[in-house]
């Protein structure tokens, strides 16, 4: 069993008695049967190359809060594969930001793990043999110095243009199409001496900066996340920064301005097993409609549960496509 679901308190359910409305428990009832798919999509997520991690808010309905809504969040996970191609998502819910949330779901991680430096997880890179190796992300980096520098403190450029150089070596590498171990050639010719830049910069120009100003925060955190960002420059299947999982929470802040709020708890962890599908949809190109109105009929009619992964939206082939030998995703 998954450290996801293994963390709910009980099955999801769908008790019509329960739901305020009749789309209400529709949409409980998709997701309820699309639990099987969620567990399997949460399994090859966490056993990716590389895992990149971070979450956003999510107003949830709470008659014993003072407010009677709560703070929930969403984790959004990203499976790389070996060729640094992002092919498998999840999202968890958790009722607090509390660090046993994404601890419990990364504990048996093996492999890198990429995200904003969230310390809730310190406990998974400590030790004489972790695990765990983590990421860093230099769009967070990026962005500090961009807000100190759109406060007119101009020594931020120079750390702006060392990072934006960082980037031209991974578009090249993109726009040619080159394996993991070119990208990771090109790293070693230029983006190595480019981080030597930085880090000279971020020691020279540290003891000079307020320590509360924006630039002050800024070479901070890019000092304190250093050995976490160097981490990329190994290998060529990692990501320089988490920008695709932020990418797929976007969604959710559109999602969050037309609901407003989740039932419940119950209601948010059916809103993750629901984004989790559609987020495989797109990874792989699929028409979600179509996938979904196919997999709930197949569903429905007792699919079995040792043959699921044909049923993953990378599997998927639409009803009435040439017949071929599935190749389930199950390493």
């Amino acid at each position: 069993m998954s450290p996801v679901t293994s963390r709910l308190r009980r099955p999801l359910r769908c008790s019509y008695l329960e739901l305020p409305s009749t789309l209400g428990a529709w949409v409980a009832a998709v997701a309820v049967a699309f639990e099987p798919i969620y567990k399997e999509l949460v399994r090859l997520t966490l056993i990716a190359h590389v895992l990149g991690v971070d979450d956003t808010g999510l107003r949830v309905l709470d008659k014993d809060h003072p407010n009677g809504v709560k703070r929930g969040h969403l984790w959004a996970y990203i499976g790389y594969d070996e060729d640094g191609r992002p092919v498998r998502a999840f999202f968890d819910y958790t009722e607090t930001w509390e660090k046993e949330g994404p601890c419990s779901i990364l504990k048996e991680r093996i492999g890198y793990i990429q995200g904003d430096g969230y310390k809730g997880i310190d406990d998974l890179f400590k030790g004489p043999n972790p695990k765990a190796v983590r990421v860093g992300c230099m769009d967070h980096v990026r962005r500090k110095f961009k807000e100190a520098l759109d406060g007119n403190d101009l020594r931020a450029a120079v750390p702006l243009k060392l990072i934006g150089s960082l980037y031209k070596v991974e578009e090249l590498a993109t726009a040619r199409k080159d394996d993991t171990i070119v990208r990771q050639q090109l790293r070693d010719q230029y983006s190595r001496p480019l981080m030597a830049q930085l880090k000279t910069w971020l020691a020279d120009t540290q003891p000079t900066a307020i320590p509360k100003s924006p630039l002050g925060k800024a070479i901070t955190y890019a000092i304190n996340q250093w050995l976490n960002l160097l981490v990329y420059l190994d290998d060529g299947a990692v990501p320089i920064s988490n920008i695709i999982v932020e990418q797929r929470i976007r969604p959710l802040a559109v999602g969050r301005k037309n609901y407003l709020f989740t039932g419940s708890d119950e209601g948010a962890w059916r809103a993750a097993i629901i984004y989790t599908v559609l987020a495989n949809c797109k990874l792989h190109g699929v028409e979600p409609f179509a996938y979904l109105r196919d997999m709930l009929d197949r569903l429905s009619r007792g699919w079995p549960n040792s043959r699921i992964a044909e049923l993953l939206p990378q599997n998927w082939k639409p009803p009435g496509a040439p017949p071929e030998e599935v190749m389930p995703d199950t390493p």
